[in-house]
Parts: structure tokens; C-alpha cells; sequence
């Protein structure tokens, strides 16, 4: 039950605030008076003296909660569930409290406030509306912030009071301590008015704040596709504090950044922020319960939490580390029972554990769920020291490169490497054969089949900075050289990050840069596995050269932030200052995928399957078609579909009979009829249903029935309805009774993007009688037709390769081999590299058989 939020019942906090400010000794402090008796529980104004001309409106404390909780729940959907994390994703609340809402709300009401005492002036509606507008102009999230004012009714004094001013103020009080505390020394230096001068947290919050209600409008967000156009960068807003050789970690909505160093400083900080790219803002991370102040520690991301662990404080090495939950901006401390030894770790999150490792400690195994450790083991690990690289595939971490001690003072690079196999707590050594150089403090990234590793330095016996790499296969154990030409100069201290088809190489310390002769570069490159080759990003409107920086991808940005500029002579200069760089994804994908067949009852229902493969939540439309298929000339159609949608469990999510009628409940939250319609694949017909959802990396499940157990030909669909999202729909299947002519079942689906995709299709039946299918069809045939209807491949008996169309070889070896091959010799498959485009896929029974039968695609790529 949801609880009332007054002053004499919540016992919360606010009221008006007296700040007084006092300098002293460098000290700032504010004091903070309590609201009377009298005064608490009445309407407060966050304006000192409202002008008479300008009407009121209040928001009750409750109210701004409700809002909030809306907020939140945009930042939720979006927020990235790793794919490795086998557990489903929580529901939003499970994820936050309505005490935490409430806090939120408490905190930017008192920081208003404060700030407004300290100013002895308010903030105005039109500093508000002038948020707004730069939110809109600036956001390189525009789905995001789009969601966002849809979420707060698209109301603008609504989105000015809940949106705009929490992000207005923390800007504000950063900027003023900035103002306030220049050439102060220590630690005084890193953090915001709010963190030197707390806020009292004891004086309960008003019923409701009246503020001007003058005129505000909504400001257009920027309609670039993506929010971006392709090699552009745009400058990210200027951080709370400056740092370098810093962590950063991306969640879906936000960049976190923490720890690190910067020029100048006494002590490692332990402060941090939060880059919102939707708001185009920053918040500064709380440092109450946070770690101590470190450099050359790990930082992953969970799904919910971000894990900072080792490294080293001041002079020594640690083995300790916090979560940080960004939702309620808190940190919990990690056991230290059984961690590793003090040191400079790698770490790779596996989706539900940690996995830390280093040559000279070996390593542990994290589990935040516990709060506990397990070691690894060291047998057949290899003997690399630090500075090697460390990637997750999905069922192993493959360890590659870092230093061996081969001369007193001087570090020599190795080639070696480990994948080690958490489920079996074993390693495997990776060739070396073909392999790079030896090296260490390289960079390596996962494509999702092959590691590529570049650049990186060996002391003896020569100084070298490595500018080649090379792509490891783990299936095959094996290396391939990557280009050489047109490769970025050789370089230290830079980032690469992995777009889905590419690895961008940028910043750093290297030749030419600083003041021309060595020194900080602002310089990149884009490689393309796929074609071997490299090409140069743009420099125009780049960011400061700069080295020791931080890059995180978003799904169609990288944005990167923070480092150190080297002139090559100079002392550093640590910035506070970033870029977001536009590469939308350029390779290809499968996506708006359908099947069309004859829907019966029981166990010969029509079932569709796909899967959701990436780092962020899908947004899709799910549809189930009937009656507006008889235009096109199909007979018998199913004259009222329903749709259900399972997730991997096998849990009901969400399910619909009328796209014009929102079944609530599960994850649908909401009346779905406009969204439906502002898709662009709104049904024609009122009996038709659909669903729109934003799903996390997992299975599903789409089962389409008839209405009263009627049978007809419905066509069962999924449409990729956030494209620029880091992730995909792919390997498609779709299970329904294959019966003879127009009821034989045909799946459709598209290849998107600018390049080819291999994909393996399959025509399943005999192998479901062992899963308890009752009459399956026992010789299914295959047919691949391109957009135009013409046959470009076919199958009857995957042993037996029908050589025509695209198909020019016997392709039973590299059906094997793709780890895809039916079980049954009866049944059909097909490998075919296509263009993008539209495909169909048809499959019948020999002879004119009928039963039923499974049509899928997977994507090989």
C-alpha cells in the first residue's frame, strides 16, 4: 500500500532551509535552521518572492514521487541486463524502494533549496525552461529523453519541476563549488557545494511547494536517426572534477566513472559521477560507505550494480571493493574473506560471478549474490605477470599477453595466454603460433566469435610501441594477423571499445602528439574485421588530445572522458572534459522477423521463438495476424488471433485478444493502444493482437491461438523497433502443424545493415517426437526464396546438398561444423552468406505429407 507522504506522517525532511555560508580556515559550511512546528505539513515556495504576476501551481511531495517513480522506470527499461546474466531481469520493483523515490525527491528539494539560500535568490522558470531546451538540443539519447517527457505526460512545467530541476542544480552546485573553492587545496577540491556543505537531513519536507507556473513549453528533441550522424563528435557537458587513469562502465542509460588520479592531487579520490548522454548532465556518485581512493582497479557493471575492486591506494596494493547501486546511489562493501591477494587485476563479469586474475596471484572468483570468493585454480594458468588483457566470451576468459621478467629493471612481453573455463575450474592454453609479438598494456576486445588485440609496449631489448595485432579464434585455437595499413600510429594509454562490427582505436600517448614531437594525440581509427581493414576518425570538433582516459560504448556512441593532456614537456593536465563519437552499428543483422502457417489447437498451436542477443533491453512489437491477410488472397484465415509472450523460464509476460483493448498485468504497465499505433505497425484489423515490450537479452516465446479454439492461417511477427540499441533479434524458430498448398508453414525474416550475414536455416521434424511433440513431420523440405519470390536455395535431407542458386558446393562439412546440424538425416539445412534484404523461408512435407514442423534461422556471424 502505498504510503502517505506528509510532514506529520512521513516524518521526512525539507521545510524551508536557512544556509548560511562560512568561510573559514578553507572550510565551507552550511547550517541548516528546522521549520518550525507551525510552518511544517503547509505549502512552501521554493522562491523566495514569487512575482505577483505570475500564477502558482503546486506539487504535492507525493506527487513528485509519482513522478519520479515514472522516471525511474524509463531509466529501468533501458537499463542494460548483461547477456551472461542467466537470471531474468528484476521487475522495477524489486530494483527500487518507494523510500528510495522518496529520498530522491527529498535530496533535490533540499539542494533547491539550499542552493537558493546560498544564492539569496531562486531559480527561475527561465533557467528552467532553458534546461529544457539544452536537454532537447543536446540529448544523444533522443529515444530516451523522448520516453522520458511521454512518462511525465509530456507536461512541461511537469518535466521543467521533475526533470529539469534536479539536473539544473546538480550542475549548479558543482559549478559553485568550483566558483567557491578554486585554489583550495585536498580534497576539497573534488567535490561539489552538496558534498563540502551537507544538507541537513532532519527536518521533515512540506506537503507541497508552490512554484511559478509560467508558461512553459515543450521543447522538439532532436530528430537525428540515432541522435547522431555518422564520424561526428559532440562535446559531452564538463564533469564535476577532473581525473585520469580512472574507471568507466556503461549501464544502459549512464556512464559511471570513478577513482582514478589527477595532477596536482595529495590523495586518491574516492569520488565519482554519473554522464546521463539522454540529459546531456552529470551527478556526482555519493562517497558515503565508498572505498578508499585508488588507481589500477577493476570496475564492472551487473546489470544493477557496479563492482570496484583492488588496485592500489597511495603507495599499496589492495584487496578491497564496493558495489555501487547508481538507482540508489549507495555502496556496499565486498568480503575480504578469501579474496585474492593485493594486486593489479583484469575482470570479466560472467553474468552472475566476477572472475579477477593476475600472472603473479592468480585469481578468485566474485559472487555478489553471496558476498563471497572462491579461488581458481593456477594449474595450466599461465605465467604472465600484469599487464596483460582479459576478455569474456560467454563460457570462458581468455587471458592474453602482459610482462615476464627477463632483465633486472626491464619487463619483457609474452605471447601466451589461458582460457579459463569457470565451470570446470580449468585452463587451456591459447597458440601461440601466428601470434602477435609479446607485449604487455595492449587492449583486446570480444567480437562475439574472435579476440583482437592491438598495440601495446616491450621494454627489452629494445623499447618498442607496438601499432599490429592480431584476431584470435577460440574454436579452432588458432591466430590471423590484422592489417598493418592504414593503422593507427603506434601509441600508449589509449582505448578501444567493440560496436558490434567494428573496434575503434582512440586517443593516447604516441608519436606526434603533444607539441609534435611525443605527447598526447587525439587521433583514432575504426577496424573492420570482416573486410581487414582500417579507416580514420574524424578529428573535427574531437576532443583535447589527451592519454590515461576512460572509453565506454553505447550502442551507437563512444563516448569518451576524462585523462591527462602531455604536451611532452610540461607537467599533465588533468581534464574534466569528453566527447561522444557517432559510429552507428555498420555491419548487419537479422531482424522483423515472421512465419506464417495454419493455426490449430492443442500441442498445434502456433509457437514463434527468438532471442534477444546484446548488452540493452529490445524494444519490439509482437503481432498476431489473421483477418487482414484474406486481401492478400489466403484462404481460411484465423479470424481471431490471441497472442502470449513467455520468457525463458517459461513465465506468461504479457498476452493480448484486440490490439485496441491492453491486457495490463506482468510487464505491462500501461494502455498501449497509442504506442501501438505511433509504431508504424499498428494491425488493420480490430480482432488482430498485438504487444509492444522491452526485453532484455534472453529467450521468448510467441504462441498465437484462435479465439473459442478456431483454426485458420494467422501469421505470427516480431519488429525491431529500437535498432540503434546495442543488441539484435536473432536466431529465429517457429514451431505449427505444416499441412499441403497455402497451409504449408513460411517464415520470413530480414537481414539489415550494409553487409552480408551467414546463416544456417533448418526444416525440423522428425527430432521433436523425442521432446513428447505428438505427430511430427516426418521428411520436412526447405525452400530459401529472395525478395523478388525467386528460389535462390532448397534442401530435402541435410546429408544431401542440392547444388543450384547460391549454393555452388557440398555443404555438409560446414554444417557439421557450424554446431548446428539436425539430429535426424531426414531433415533440412541450409548455410547461405545473403546481401541484405528479405527472405523467405517455406517448408512442406514429401509426398505432400503433413505434421508438425520447425523452421529456423540462426545467425552464424
Amino acid at each position: 500500500m502505498k504510503k502517505k507522504s506528509t510532514a506529520s506522517q512521513s516524518g521526512l525532511l525539507g521545510g524551508r532551509l536557512l544556509v548560511g555560508v562560512l568561510v573559514c580556515a578553507g572550510i565551507m559550511s552550511l547550517v541548516i535552521a528546522r521549520t518550525s512546528p507551525a510552518t511544517a505539513g503547509k505549502a512552501a515556495s521554493l522562491y523566495s518572492e514569487a512575482p505577483a504576476n505570475t500564477s502558482q501551481r503546486a506539487l504535492s511531495f507525493a506527487e513528485r514521487v509519482s513522478y519520479q517513480r515514472a522516471i525511474e522506470e524509463v531509466y529501468w527499461r533501458h537499463r542494460i541486463w548483461p547477456k551472461d546474466n542467466r537470471n531474468p531481469k528484476p521487475t522495477f520493483d524489486a530494483a527500487i524502494s518507494h523510500a528510495a523515490l522518496e529520498k530522491k525527491v527529498q535530496d533535490y528539494l533540499r539542494e533547491s533549496q539550499a542552493l537558493e539560500d546560498y544564492w539569496h535568490r531562486a531559480i527561475t522558470a527561465q533557467q528552467l525552461q532553458a534546461e529544457m531546451n539544452r536537454m532537447a538540443e543536446a540529448t544523444k539519447q533522443p529515444e530516451v529523453l523522448r520516453d522520458l517527457f511521454e512518462a511525465l505526460g509530456n507536461d512541461p512545467f511537469v518535466i521543467a519541476e521533475c526533470l529539469a530541476r534536479p539536473v539544473l542544480i546538480e550542475r549548479l552546485l558543482g559549478n559553485e563549488y568550483e566558483r567557491v573553492g578554486r585554489g583550495a587545496p585536498g580534497q576539497r577540491a573534488e567535490v561539489g557545494l552538496k558534498e563540502s556543505s551537507p544538507v541537513n537531513a532532519e527536518n521533515p519536507m512540506p506537503d507541497a511547494v508552490m512554484v511559478p507556473n509560467s508558461g512553459y513549453s515543450l521543447p522538439t528533441i532532436a530528430e537525428v536517426a540515432g541522435g547522431c550522424t555518422d564520424d561526428t563528435w559532440a562535446a559531452t557537458a564538463i564533469g564535476p572534477f577532473k581525473r585520469a587513469d580512472h574507471t568507466a562502465v556503461w549501464t544502459g542509460t549512464e556512464m559511471i566513472v570513478w577513482g582514478g588520479a589527477y595532477t596536482g592531487a595529495t590523495v586518491y579520490p574516492n569520488t565519482g559521477g554519473r554522464y546521463n548522454p539522454s540529459t546531456d548532465s552529470w551527478t556526482v556518485t555519493s562517497t558515503a560507505n565508498a572505498p578508499p581512493g585508488r588507481w589500477g582497479h577493476t570496475a564492472i557493471w551487473t546489470g544493477n550494480e557496479m563492482i570496484i575492486w583492488a588496485g592500489v591506494e597511495g603507495q599499496f596494493a589492495v584487496n578491497t571493493g564496493a558495489r555501487y547501486n547508481p538507482v540508489t546511489n549507495s555502496w556496499t562493501a565486498t568480503n575480504t574473506t578469501n579474496a585474492p591477494a593485493p594486486g593489479i587485476y583484469t575482470a570479466v563479469w560472467t553474468g552472475s560471478e566476477m572472475i579477477v586474475w593476475t600472472g603473479p596471484n592468480g585469481g578468485g572468483k566474485y559472487n555478489p549474490n553471496t558476498n563471497s570468493w572462491t579461488a581458481i585454480s593456477n594449474i595450466n594458468a599461465p605465467t604472465l605477470q600484469s599487464g596483460h588483457s582479459a576478455v569474456w566470451t560467454g563460457s570462458e576468459m581468455i587471458v592474453w599477453g602482459g610482462t615476464v621478467t627477463c632483465q633486472i629493471f626491464f619487463q619483457c612481453g609474452t605471447n601466451t595466454g589461458g582460457r579459463y573455463n569457470p565451470n570446470t575450474d580449468s585452463w587451456t592454453a591459447t597458440s601461440t603460433a601466428n601470434a602477435p609479438a609479446g607485449r604487455y598494456a595492449h587492449t583486446a576486445v570480444w567480437t562475439g566469435s574472435e579476440m583482437i588485440v592491438w598495440g601495446g609496449l616491450v621494454d627489452y631489448p629494445f623499447f618498442i610501441v607496438f601499432n599490429d595485432g592480431g584476431k584470435y579464434n577460440p574454436r579452432t585455437n588458432s591466430w590471423t594477423a590484422i592489417s598493418t595499413t592504414n593503422a593507427p600510429s603506434e601509441r600508449t594509454a589509449y582505448t578501444a571499445v567493440w560496436t558490434g562490427s567494428e573496434m575503434i582505436i582512440w586517443g593516447g600517448n604516441g608519436a606526434g602528439g603533444g607539441n609534435g614531437d611525443w605527447g598526447s594525440l587525439n587521433t583514432g581509427e575504426k577496424y573492420n574485421p570482416v573486410t581487414n581493414g582500417w579507416t580514420s576518425t574524424s578529428t573535427t570538433n574531437a576532443p583535447t588530445a589527451r592519454d590515461g582516459h576512460t572509453a565506454v560504448w553505447t550502442g551507437s556512441r563512444m563516448i569518451v572522458w576524462g585523462g591527462n593532456y602531455n604536451d611532452g614537456v610540461n607537467f599533465p593536465v588533468t581534464l574534466n572534459t569528453g566527447g561522444r563519437y557517432c559510429a552507428p552499428f555498420a555491419g548487419s543483422q537479422l531482424g522483423n522477423i515472421s512465419t506464417r502457417a495454419f493455426v490449430q489447437t492443442g500441442d498445434n498451436v502456433m509457437i514463434g521463438g527468438f532471442i534477444v542477443q546484446g548488452t540493452e533491453p529490445k524494444r519490439v512489437i509482437i503481432r498476431a495476424i489473421g483477418p487482414e491477410l484474406t486481401p492478400f488472397g489466403v484462404p481460411n484465415v484465423l479470424a481471431d488471433p490471441t497472442l502470449e509472450l513467455y520468457d525463458g523460464t517459461g513465465a506468461l509476460i504479457a498476452s493480448n485478444d484486440s490490439w485496441l483493448h491492453t491486457i495490463i498485468g506482468e510487464i505491462i504497465t500501461g494502455d498501449q493502444v497509442r504506442d501501438i499505433r505511433t509504431s508504424g505497425h499498428a494491425p488493420t484489423d480490430t480482432r488482430e493482437s498485438a504487444i509492444i515490450a522491452d526485453l532484455p537479452a534472453g529467450n521468448y516465446t510467441a504462441i498465437v491461438r484462435g479465439v473459442n479454439n478456431t483454426m485458420g492461417v494467422a501469421l505470427v511477427e516480431a519488429y525491431d523497433l529500437s535498432p540503434d540499441s546495442n543488441s539484435i533479434l536473432g536466431n529465429i524458430s517457429t514451431r505449427s502443424f505444416v499441412q499441403t498448398d497455402d497451409n504449408v508453414m513460411i517464415g520470413g525474416f530480414i537481414v539489415e545493415g550494409t553487409q552480408p550475414r551467414r546463416v544456417i536455416l533448418r526444416a525440423i521434424g522428425p527430432e521433436l517426437g523425442q521432446f513428447g511433440v505428438p505427430t511430427p513431420l516426418s521428411d520436412p523440405t526447405l525452400e530459401l526464396h529472395d525478395s523478388t519470390g525467386a528460389l535462390i536455395a532448397s534442401n530435402d535431407n541435410w546429408l544431401n546438398t542440392i547444388i543450384g542458386g547460391i549454393i555452388t558446393s557440398d555443404q555438409r562439412a560446414e554444417i557439421r561444423s557450424s554446431g548446428y546440424a539436425p539430429t535426424d538425416s531426414r531433415e533440412s539445412a541450409i548455410i547461405a552468406t545473403l546481401p541484405p534484404g528479405n527472405y523467405t523461408a517455406i517448408v512442406r512435407g514429401v509426398n505432400d505429407t503433413t505434421g508438425v514442423g520447425l523452421v529456423e534461422a540462426y545467425d552464424l556471424d
